[in-house]
Formats: C-alpha cells, structure tokens, sequence
C-alpha cells in the first residue's frame, strides 16, 4: 500500500501477461510467435496463456522499413497545423479560420471526432461539409476494443468513406480530413507499424488512389468551429450504443491498457483480502499503483507510515515485541504520557502550538492519517515540531 509496488506473485503474473501481449506485436514467423501458434509440451503453460489474453488485431510491425515511409515529423506538423502550431486558444481558432477561408467553395471539409466514456465505450462523429455548408451528419458505434487515439483514427476512416460516397466528390479539388487529435492527425495518410495498423493503411490506399487529393489538419477542439463542434456532440450520444460489430477484436493499445490493469486489479483484489485492521478504521480500503504519500519528504513518510501501521516508537510496540530497553532508554512523550500512534491528536505540547489545527482531526483520524491526508500531516509535522522536539 505505501510503496505503490506490487506483490511479487502478482508482478510476476503481470510481466507474463505483459510478454503475451508484445507477442501480438511480433513479426508471424518470429520464433515465439510460432511457440505459441503450435504449441510444443515443453511451451504449453505459455500456450495457454496467450490464449486466455482477449482477442486482438494482428498486426505487421516489418510491412514497411523506418526509411520507407518517408514520415518526418516537423515537416508534417509544419503540414496539418501551420508554421507556427504554438499559441492560445484565439490563435488557434484564428488560424484555422483563415485557413477555412482560403478553402475554395468546391473542396470538401470532413469534420470527425472519436470519443470514450469512463465505461470505456467509443464512437465517432462525422460532419461533412462543402463551402460552409453542411452535406451530411453521421454517427458510429466502435464498442469497448479501442482508446481514444484508434476511435479518432476510426472516425477519420469512416469520414473519409462518407466523403467517397458524395456526389460532390469528382467535382472537388481536394478532400480535407480535420481531426481534433494532433498525433492521429500527423499519421492518418501514412501506413502504421501499431496500433490500429489496418485503419491507417486503409486510409493511406485511398490517399495513394487519389494523389494529392486527400489531405489532413488539425482542428483544436472546443473553440467554436461548427463542424467539429457538431462532430463532437453528434459523438457523445452514440458511444452509450452497442457495437455493431458481433465480435470486435480489441486495438493494440486497448489489449496492453487490458494488460496493465490486469496487475493493477490483482493488486487491489489482494489488499482488500489482506487489509489490516487498523487501515480499515483509517479508510485506506483502495490500493494504487502511486500514493501521493510518496511525494512527502522521508522524514514525514516515515512518520505517517509509523502512524498508520503501529510500527514505530510507541510504547505498545515495543511490549509487544519485549523491547523494555528501548522503553526505558525512550520513554515517554515530553508531556509525560505514553506514546500511541495517534498521540499526536491529544498531546497538550502539541495542541498549544496550534490549537485550531488539530481541532478536526481529533474528531476524525482520517483526516490527518487517511487517504488524501499529506498536506494536512506535512502541515502539521512541521508547525507543531511534534516529531522534531516534543515526542522524540
């Protein structure tokens, strides 16, 4: 709980599972791709495993070589949001506006939008519009198999399909993508070695049936240009709706996000198992991953922790274990009572320093020791010098 770390049993399960999902990523003839594919005795117990992971897209990490996709990062950014994609939200929106303006009336604009809720279900929004005007609406259902980044990458696809299907389509010059995500946007028109591999190399064989044609830009969100504002409400009533898909298989990212929590569920699980007592009392029910008791200095770490857990200078702790030389050589609190985990509460020293201050806590321990607690108990260890010169 206060390290953050997991229980060895556990990480080992989770560098398993973590293992298997890269295998996914792995080029088909690569040895360990082949192990798991036809399983020999001595690789069954892995075998097994990767299959229990939930099925996935396959993807071909070596279709194309790093020097052949002709991908350069500040030329594209240059490309899809300005020379100068610095600024504020009013530059932005200004900037993107003089672009619209030089937009002749014939092109086609598709606004698309991706979305996720916290139940992790996704969906797409698409505006198509042609010289201010708005052609066409559509909404669409992904299910809970990809993030935020696929679903964009998604929405864009199906955007561009829309733009397709439009009879205005032989009659424009070029067909502008405007996504609201800047790095699914600086990719859209090039072919993936990742996630969403197949929608991006879609993309890119309708961009290279169409040299020239199919271009991309980055439209910021929430600055009030209409066809991503429509794009981004039509989206927040379809991701609630089931998948259209009968068995949609999850993205890359969403199986390694699977993963990843996989760990962080079993860690969970065990400390609701093994919880102690006295966290109980204390509200401490939620393990994480990273605690902000961690942010503290060692010194009040190590007072909190001692406070929480019992393990420290007190005098119960040290009947209880027969330390009667540090009992004597220790003794008690300079307000001559014992010391307990929670004297600090009730200590006379300590509350003439500021009496307010620990006036709550006294009737809720939780506040100065539960969850959320660390400014208070940071606050509180360095004004009333408890721990530096009353309580030693």
């Amino acid at each position: 709980m206060e390290s953050g770390l997991l229980a060895p049993e556990i990480a080992l399960v989770a560098r398993s599972k973590a293992l298997e999902a890269r295998i996914r990523r792995l080029d088909p003839a690569h040895p360990l791709n082949r192990c798991v594919n036809s399983p020999s005795p001595k690789a069954r117990l892995i075998y097994r495993s990767y299959r229990a992971l939930s099925p996935s897209e396959e993807i071909d990490p070596i279709q194309d070589a790093p020097w052949d996709r002709g991908f350069n990062r500040q030329a594209r950014l240059i490309e899809v949001a300005g020379p100068d994609p610095g600024g504020d939200k009013s530059s932005f929106k200004a900037k993107f506006l003089e672009f619209l303006a030089v937009v002749p009336s014939t092109d086609l604009v598709v606004f698309t939008d991706g979305s996720r809720l916290d139940d992790k279900s996704t969906g797409g929004g698409v505006c198509l519009t042609r010289g201010g005007a708005i052609l066409n609406t559509k909404i669409f259902s992904f299910g809970r198999v990809l993030e935020i980044y696929d679903a964009e990458a998604r929405a864009a696809l199906h955007g561009l399909e829309l733009a397709l299907d439009s009879p205005f389509w032989s009659s424009a010059r070029k067909c502008w993508i405007c996504l609201d995500n800047l790095e699914a946007t600086l990719q859209l028109t090039y072919r993936s070695c990742g996630t969403s591999q197949e929608t991006f190399n879609k993309v890119n064989e309708l961009a290279q049936l169409y040299p020239g044609k199919i271009q991309t830009r980055w439209c910021p969100s929430h600055i009030g240009i209409l066809g991503n504002e429509i794009a981004d409400k039509v989206v927040g009533r379809v991701v609630r709706l089931p998948s259209p898909e009968p068995s949609p298989l999850l993205c890359t990212a969403t199986l390694k996000r699977e993963v990843k929590e996989t760990g962080i569920a079993l860690a969970k699980k065990l400390w609701g198992t093994t919880l102690p007592a006295l966290y109980k009392d204390l509200g401490l029910y939620t393990w994480s991953s990273k605690p902000k008791s961690l942010q503290l200095p060692r010194e009040v770490l190590d007072r909190l922790i001692a406070a929480r857990s019992g393990h420290g200078d007190f005098t119960a702790y040290h009947l209880r274990y027969f330390h009667f030389d540090s009992l004597l050589e220790l003794g008690n609190c300079k307000c001559k009572k014992a010391k307990t985990q929670f004297h600090l509460l009730f200590c006379k020293l300590a509350n003439n320093k500021d009496p307010k201050l620990l006036a709550k806590a006294k009737k809720n321990p939780q506040l100065l020791f539960g969850h959320h607690c660390e400014k208070l108990f940071s606050l509180v260890y360095f004004k009333t010098e408890f721990y530096t010169k009353i309580c030693l």
